[in-house]
């Protein structure tokens, strides 16, 4: 009965670190991508930068807080986004800005809502 209950235990331990390991590997991955596409505006020149990413893994997420862009082109040309919300998203996490899914090459069925929240 010890047995079991060590067993039982051991095997809630390792189902929650797997949870919490994933979420936290997810949770990186898409900070990563919107990094990676943030670069790819600044090495074009322009200014790019945003706050806080985050993910939500059930309601399939993305929240980018603050986004600022300045382009460099004459006159310059500047935004600000107070928040962008991206759900229902699935992999790759930032397909939603492309018609293409890279993966796969075919066009996304099912595309994510998407929200902006702009300052005041």
């Amino acid at each position: 009965m010890v047995k079991i209950l060590i067993g039982l235990l051991a095997a809630i331990v390792i189902a929650a670190g797997a949870f919490f390991g994933f979420e936290f590997y997810v949770q990186q991955r898409v900070a990563t991508e919107v990094e990676a596409a943030f670069a790819q505006v600044r090495a074009a020149g322009n200014k790019a930068t945003h706050g806080k990413v985050s993910f939500d893994l059930f309601s399939r997420t993305i929240t980018v807080a603050d986004i600022a862009g300045e382009s460099v082109a004459q006159p310059p040309m500047s935004v600000k986004i107070g928040r962008f919300t991206a759900a229902g998203v699935s992999q790759p996490f930032l397909h939603i800005l492309q018609p293409i899914s890279p993966r796969s090459n075919r066009a996304i069925s099912k595309p994510a809502t998407i929200i902006f929240d702009a300052y005041d």
